[in-house]
């Protein structure tokens, strides 16, 4: 290690701390006189109190604490404080913008809102059943900076004794809401808790108006408390007001409905001129009428006689909204008769209609590096793609999603380069492919489904699509897929994909003198390039308990399975269709042998929100491909790799694996590594905390470790020598005493910027653990203090969205 380069680095690094110090030190001399900075507000509670969950109560009553101070950056520089102290006397250009847009105030110790904040806590414990509690704080200055603590004590809580819904068998409601006690969230024992008690009735007023009651409100139901029966204990009474005009409340049934599936503000009702009965709706429409009527009254739950319930009208809200052909909206609900002893209510449903077609383009331009198979880059490959889009919202009047998409992509080498072996164009690779896709809001099957949910509105999607790849001194592969399959929701949790068909053909064509010299080399990259034909079928399950209304932590699992050749080998079995075998043993159809295999994934992560903005996110994935029967490889196509945006980025795409395999003992000048790095298993893990800068512009700071392998020892003939088989991709082969020192190991830095409709993400990454390299060069991280280390040992990845 170079001893004045690492006395340099510590220098700049001191030299940088001082100035963040020195520069929050400006941050308070322009404060008013007698004032002081706020910087921090600490929560103790009595080590004797007799609090259940400390740690609770103490992140509550923090989360109470007014003011805030000003934030940090990455919890060190008040940075925001220090633009608005250097720019508040800016009266236009960039200052003034920073100043308003970027700059913070400085937060003030402010007595009474300390006062008000220990009220505010004293609420709190109460609430939660510590009504013998007591709070105060106290104040520390120094060099104008103050911070308060608050001290905090209580005794034991109260506890619910027993709880008594309403005996009344009389009316109709209270029977209703006797009747919900079982599902209660407050039970006899559990600490008494204002919070739960009035989501208690919330669940019950949410209940009612599933049942009828379109009038009930929150507030007609309460509890009464009495905590004289017993020591610390609490009966708690829940009852029902009557209406504010008097007597009983009343469930409502659906009379008319009302459907407007072209609706415009200020357009005359004179314009809607074409009236149909449809299934027991009105369906009102102006003579453009663009839709299916059957499409729109079928996704909908508010019918004629059914009782009113909010739920059917929050899922034919959703479900109208989900077809994606409107624009706005709006349910409307009128009384029809109140009088009656069963009262009625007319639903209008305006809807106003989206743009149906529309055409879009995209332009993209990236860099990666070449690599030869020793691992050292060759060239700099420049790539540049455009995509045209048409999308109809509408194809057929049933709201049924059509997209025709075209994509070319360019990769250049500007650099040029010949050798003996290949002549390096300057096109490198040439890219060209089209897709057609069709979802429909509905399953197509040759059946009637039976107890099939109301609430979820299902899809079956058609795509078929065909690409040609042309990698100059290599081949020309063209692929043509078709998929036809659903994709529908179990619940608000619980997704699930099904393809019962999936296939695909791939044909390798003009094979050069390069490439067919590497084929020869690797039997099991030749089997993997194969023409062949990929029949199966896959499903994905999909668990998220992600609550989007409200800030908690949340999982998510994935689980994929793909089967492929099993329909195929069991017609060849039973008709004899199959011709030639070719010489790796492999039947063929149709001219063509079909892959034969059996592939699963799976995907875990955590989302633990820290803080607003603050979060911890970690992941593990693990796949596993097997082929059999009429397969002795996976198609190249199905194989894993690692390295990337979305993977290990401080590798790139196909840069590191199968185990610690590293070279073929080849030239060099061969460029073949994108080839060779896939594998049968994959193995990732990632942890990242993400975390606000400033405004749209988010941090975070992340470790990712994986690699991937091979189920099998690949052997390419015989040494001449030794007459021992030729491994291809020695290091390669799983094994379970030896895969954990294969793991690839990288950290790094990235910046987000988050505009709320897509996410622009630039992540660089370290590489600290390198299984590819020999073992002295494993650890790459040993040697960062070296000159020129962090330019050939970072790996910048840009992409759109989260990695995960």
């Amino acid at each position: 290690m170079n001893l004045n380069n690492l006395l340099f680095k510590l220098l700049l690094l001191t030299l940088l701390y001082l100035a963040l110090v020195l520069g929050s030190c400006s941050n308070v001399k322009h404060l008013p006189q007698g004032k002081s900075l706020y910087t921090a507000t600490s929560i103790h509670i009595d080590p004797t109190a007799q609090i259940t969950d400390k740690y609770t109560v103490k992140k509550d009553l923090y989360a109470l604490s007014r003011p805030k101070p000003n934030k940090k950056m990455m919890g060190v520089l008040r940075f925001k404080l220090s633009v608005y102290t250097q720019t508040k006397n800016k009266k236009k250009g960039f200052g003034k913008w920073l100043n308003e847009k970027i700059g913070e105030p400085p937060v003030l110790l402010d007595t009474a809102l300390l006062e008000r904040t220990k009220r505010n806590m004293q609420q709190y414990m109460f609430n939660h059943g510590y009504f013998n509690n007591a709070v105060s704080f106290t104040t520390e200055e120094k060099n104008r900076r103050s911070q308060v603590t608050y001290n905090v004590t209580a005794i034991s809580p109260y506890k619910v004794k027993n709880i008594y819904y309403p005996s009344d068998t009389i009316d109709t409601i209270n029977s209703l809401v006797r009747n919900m006690q079982p599902q209660a969230l407050i039970k006899p024992g559990h600490e008494f808790n204002v919070d739960k008690l009035q989501a208690e009735i919330n669940r019950i007023a949410y209940e009612l108006h599933c049942k009828g009651y379109y009038d009930l409100i929150s507030k007609d139901l309460f509890f009464e408390l009495d905590s004289t029966q017993g020591t610390r204990t609490i009966d708690v009474y829940l009852k029902v007001k009557p209406p504010a005009t008097g007597g009983k409340h009343k469930s409502y049934t659906i009379n008319n409905v009302y459907v407007f599936p072209d609706y415009e503000v200020g357009k005359p009702p004179a314009a809607y001129t074409d009236t149909l009965q449809v299934n027991n709706f009105h369906y009102i429409a102006s003579n453009k009428n663009r839709f299916n009527p059957n499409t729109i009254t079928g996704v909908l739950l508010l019918k004629k006689g059914d009782l009113y319930s909010q739920k059917n009208w929050e899922y034919s809200l959703n479900h109208l909204l989900g077809l994606g052909v409107f624009k706005f909206v709006n349910v409307k609900f009128e009384k029809a008769d109140t009088s009656a002893n069963n009262p009625m209510l007319d639903c209008r449903i305006l809807l106003t209609p989206a743009r149906r077609m529309g055409i879009s383009g995209e332009v993209e331009l990236n860099n990666r590096a070449q690599q030869s198979v020793l691992g050292a880059a060759t060239s700099s490959l420049l790539g540049t793609a455009a995509t045209l889009s048409y999308k109809n919202k509408n194809l057929l009047g049933g709201a049924e999603a059509f997209s025709f998409t075209l994509f070319t992509g360019l990769e250049l080498n500007p650099q040029n380069r010949k050798s003996a072996i290949t002549d390096n164009a300057l096109i490198n690779t040439l890219n060209l492919s089209g897709e057609l896709q069709l979802a429909v809001p509905k399953f197509i099957v040759p059946f009637k489904l039976q107890n099939q949910s109301r609430y979820f509105l299902p899809k079956t999607n058609i795509r078929l699509s065909a690409s040609y790849l042309r990698r100059i001194n290599f081949y020309t592969l063209n692929s043509f897929n078709i998929n036809f399959g659903y994709d529908w929701n179990e619940n608000s949790r619980k997704r699930h994909l099904f393809n019962p068909v999936s296939a695909s053909l791939l044909s390798l064509r003009n094979k050069e003198a390069a490439f067919e010299e590497q084929l020869a080399q690797n039997s099991f990259l030749r089997r993997s390039f194969e023409e062949q034909i990929i029949a199966g079928s896959n499903y994905t399950y999909i668990y998220n308990t992600q609550n989007i209304s409200q800030a908690v932590n949340f999982i998510y699992f994935k689980a994929g399975f793909d089967l492929a050749g099993n329909t195929l080998y069991a017609a060849d079995r039973l008709l004899k269709v199959s011709g030639a075998i070719n010489k790796d043993k492999q039947v063929k159809i149709l001219g063509s042998s079909y892959a034969q295999y059996a592939r699963a994934e799976f995907d875990i992560r955590h989302y633990n929100l820290l803080s607003r903005g603050n979060s911890l996110v970690s992941r593990f994935n693990v796949a596993v491909g097997v082929p059999y029967g009429n397969s002795a490889v996976l198609p190249y196509v199905k194989q894993y790799f690692v390295g990337g945006p979305n993977s290990v980025r401080a590798f790139r795409i196909r840069s590191i694996g199968p185990g610690s395999f590293g070279a073929y003992a080849v030239p060099d000048t061969i460029v073949i590594d994108e080839f060779d790095r896939t594998g049968d298993i994959k193995i990732e893990a990632n942890l990242e905390w993400r975390f606000p800068i400033v405004s749209m512009l988010k941090g975070a700071l992340f470790t990712d470790l994986g690699n991937i392998w091979t189920l099998r020892s690949e052997t390419s003939g015989t040494d001449p020598d030794t007459g021992e088989p030729i491994v291809t991709r020695p290091g390669g082969r799983f094994g379970f005493g030896t895969f954990w020192s294969q793991i690839a190991i990288g950290t790094g830095a990235g910046i987000r910027l988050d505009f709320s409709y897509f996410v622009m993400r630039f992540d660089l990454g370290v590489p600290i653990h390198n299984p590819s390299l020999s073992n002295s060069e494993q650890w790459p991280v040993k040697n960062m203090f070296e000159k020129k280390w962090l330019r050939s040992n970072t790996n910048l990845n840009l992409a759109i969205g989260y990695p995960f």
